[in-house]
């Protein structure tokens, strides 16, 4: 009895050519799918982050009653980078808490990140580092600082000057040289005095650029030069923002940023800013 043996026909070029289109248009459907998912991990991520930083927050202000400060002025224009380093000491030291996944990895604190390089002294320990340290930088001038991925509403939304009173969380100013000797008030604000937590911006993603990284605004004090402290739009064209009463909330960037000088139309966002819950004053 004879056995047939039947040979497989192979693909002929149209067939593979076919396929490779099919294979081709899936890869086109999936990977904005793809993407998207990741921007959404990523926002989560950077979402439980700032939990965790407004639990910070709260041990902290029921400590010490006022907020962190922001910054110390060591010389015109240059800043050493306070809140951080005070709040990881409340966070095991985690400073993963402080880096948002969707931004540039530069902005990850570590030793070794890009940007000018300063090491805490002795006389630095009571900002919240160690002695050799790398300090955190705000920079004089645009990118020579560090790289940072959130930033805390130390202004608040502000008028026409002379500013009368602190709105954001403030900062407390020191002289230069050392030994700092603090000026605390009206430079800090005290937790209990905020009118409406729930509505009170604290920490939100910022716009890195090894420059002012640390804080957020609505807008730029100064006339006629753009915000070097505008809130991020690195989720979906908006920020992640962190209210002091531990919620967390996605914004657009256009709708929590505001015009300068202050218009009575912008109010509502105006309130956002400002410890008082009321808008910017004087128009």
């Amino acid at each position: 009895m004879r056995r047939h043996i039947s040979v497989g026909r192979g693909f002929t070029l149209v067939e593979l050519l076919v396929v490779i289109g099919i294979i081709a248009v899936l890869i086109a459907i999936l990977l904005p799918v793809l993407n998207r998912v990741k921007q959404q991990a990523q926002q989560v991520a950077c979402a439980a982050n700032l939990k965790q930083i407004g639990a910070a927050v709260t041990i902290y202000t029921s400590q010490y009653r006022f907020f962190p400060n922001a910054g110390v002025q060591i010389a015109m224009g240059d800043m050493i980078v306070c809140w951080p380093a005070y709040l990881r000491k409340l966070l095991n030291d985690n400073k993963k808490v402080f880096y948002c996944p969707a931004q540039n990895s530069a902005c990850e604190w570590k030793e070794d990140a890009p940007g000018a390089v300063q090491l805490a002294q002795a006389e630095h320990t009571i900002f919240g580092y160690a002695i050799g340290e790398r300090l955190l930088l705000s920079g004089t001038g645009r990118g020579a600082g560090t790289w940072f991925s959130y930033g805390i509403n130390s202004a608040g939304a502000t008028g026409i000057p002379p500013y009368q009173r602190i709105r954001g969380t403030g900062a407390v100013i020191y002289e230069n040289p050392p030994p700092f000797r603090a000026i605390l008030s009206p430079f800090l604000l005290c937790a209990t005095s905020v009118k409406s937590p729930a509505e009170f911006i604290l920490v939100a993603d910022s716009t890195p650029k090894g420059y002012n990284d640390f804080s957020i605004a609505p807008n730029d004090p100064s006339l006629n030069v753009p915000n070097d402290q505008l809130i991020g739009n690195v989720h979906r064209d908006g920020a992640n923002i962190l209210f002091l009463d531990g919620h967390v909330q996605w914004h657009l960037r256009n709708e929590v940023t505001t015009k300068f000088p202050p218009v009575p139309e912008e109010a509502a966002k105006q309130r956002m800013w400002n410890s008082d819950n009321q808008p910017a004053q004087p128009w």
